[in-house]
């Protein structure tokens, strides 16, 4: 290059005529070689650039084999649900496990798809609308627990974690996450929260489990017409003492059987210990109140025998009754047990009804059915 620009040099300073000519190619020439020069650190880039990019097509097909090879020889049932593209990222595990495969791509992906993709149970719909908006409108992880069919039918308790995942545009390209089985856990973990809220003799809910469902019920909803109704065998104590404990056991289950028939499902019915039982009635009609007790009463009325032995057991019922929104537990639940303590004051086998509105006591409206 610098001897082509000296000879250049020589022939442009050189005032011979016939130069002129000698002149003119020689500028091509320097223009050809300057031109050839940048074509060629054109090509080299080019080059360079080709095999970068190959390489990182290389980088990136090895790191997807590692990590497919990872999760072929991993029990975790990983998972990627492409929105705008494809994914790459294919988990045999989950279709091992339920019968199904995850979509590669959604492009549509809202709630109501990922629950079909999932296979979700209808009832966890909002755990899992709670995590795609985490996801999607929040762009944090999230984990939900929730029940999943498998392809024979069968239903298994899951966890589900989901990860956003963003292009250099703050795009979201796909969700990745994990599943996995907590079926034995969760049922066993349920299993105790059951027992812990259920009284083992009736089945019936205990008195710590009834107070937490009744607060929350007052506290959320804005239902009028509740009341609280306390329920006591009278003289239960001779029944242990005539006839056995065996048998006490026995009037006190039938008598929770009794007490499930004449409340509805809806209704919260509890063994508040011995022979006391709770009921918290929903929406209720004072009319429909009185009735029910009357039944009630003419219900828990029976005579219990055994070998040559006899027993009458009767019931006196205290109901506390609420027309308005929001009526404080404890006011409910203390009128219905001074309501009791008067119907057995006033002969036993009976029930009063009192009157209450909101935390406030208005008065003694007694209602008491005959003998």
């Amino acid at each position: 290059m610098i001897i082509v620009l000296g000879i250049a040099g020589w022939i442009w300073y050189t005032p011979n005529v016939w130069q002129q000519y000698w002149k003119e190619c020689m500028l091509l020439c320097i223009f050809g070689v300057i031109t050839g020069s940048v074509y060629y650190e054109v090509m080299l880039f080019k080059q360079r650039e080709h095999r970068l990019q190959k390489e990182e097509e290389q980088r990136l097909l090895l790191q997807q084999k590692r990590y497919q090879l990872v999760l072929d020889n991993s029990d975790e049932m990983m998972y990627e649900i492409g929105i705008c593209e494809a994914s790459d990222i294919i988990s045999d595990r989950v279709y091992e496990k339920f019968g199904w495969r995850i979509p590669k791509q959604s492009k549509n992906l809202d709630a109501q798809i990922l629950m079909k993709i999932w296979h979700v149970v209808s009832e966890d719909e909002p755990q899992v609308r709670l995590l795609y908006d985490r996801i999607t409108k929040q762009g944090r992880s999230g984990r939900i627990v929730v029940r999943m069919q498998k392809s024979d039918g069968e239903f298994l308790w899951c966890a589900v974690t989901g990860f956003p995942l963003y292009d250099t545009q703050q795009r979201l390209v796909s969700i990745v996450g994990k599943i996995e089985d907590v079926d034995r856990e969760t049922k066993v973990r349920k299993q105790l929260e059951q027992e812990n809220r259920t009284d083992r003799m009736t089945g019936l809910v205990n008195k710590s489990a009834f107070a937490t469902e009744t607060i929350r019920y007052l506290r959320q909803n804005t239902a009028m017409n509740t009341a609280i109704i306390f329920i006591d065998m009278d003289h239960f104590k001779e029944v242990n003492d005539t006839m056995g404990h065996s048998m006490g056991d026995h009037v006190i289950c039938d008598m929770a059987q009794k007490l499930q028939i004449i409340f509805a499902n809806y209704d919260f019915v509890a063994r508040f210990g011995g022979d006391e039982f709770c009921v918290f009635v929903k929406d209720i009609p004072y009319d429909t109140l009185k009735s029910k007790l009357e039944w009630t009463v003419d219900k828990l009325h029976c005579i219990y025998t055994s070998a040559d032995k006899c027993i009458e057991v009767t019931a006196s019922i205290g109901a506390a009754y609420c027309t308005q929104k929001g009526p404080d537990y404890q006011v409910l639940l203390d009128t219905a047990d001074a309501a009791l303590y008067e119907a057995k004051k006033k002969g036993r086998n009976q029930y009063i009804i009192k009157n209450i509105v909101g935390a406030l006591r208005l008065g003694d409206k007694m209602y008491a059915a005959k003998k």
